[in-house]
């Protein structure tokens, strides 16, 4: 798993469509942003954030989706929408942009602050 440049090694715990980490990447503009999720017996299996543009133009039934649904192509591309993302930098530009996530988003782990910086002063 990749390591953020700016927020080490806790930065990457979730996944995104290729649009959305461009968007946050490039301090792009707002997009529709759903938290995607997969089950399979109701436990989640896979959950990515996906833009809009993305679930439409690959036929996605709505979230939470059962993994056995048949309206779920095999033909889906993990390369397109299971890009690891930065859930700090993914935090920092949502709401900068005020993008509201749909779906049961979690956001940033519990304990996490929102830079590195206020962990290295909370731990002196």
């Amino acid at each position: 798993m990749p390591v953020c440049a700016r927020h080490g090694e806790q930065g990457f715990h979730a996944f995104a469509c290729r649009d959305v980490c461009v968007a946050v990447g490039t301090g792009g503009a707002a997009l529709e942003v759903t938290w995607w999720q997969c089950l399979l017996d109701g436990e989640s299996m896979f959950a990515s954030l996906l833009c809009a543009g993305c679930i439409a133009t690959h036929r996605l039934p709505p979230s939470p989706a059962a993994l056995d649904d048949p309206r779920l192509s095999e033909d889906v591309p993990h390369q397109t929408l299971a890009v690891p993302i930065c859930i700090r930098c993914f935090e920092e530009w949502r709401l900068a942009r005020g993008v509201s996530v749909a779906g049961p988003y979690p956001g940033v782990p519990a304990g996490w602050s929102s830079s590195p910086d206020a962990e290295q002063n909370a731990a002196k």
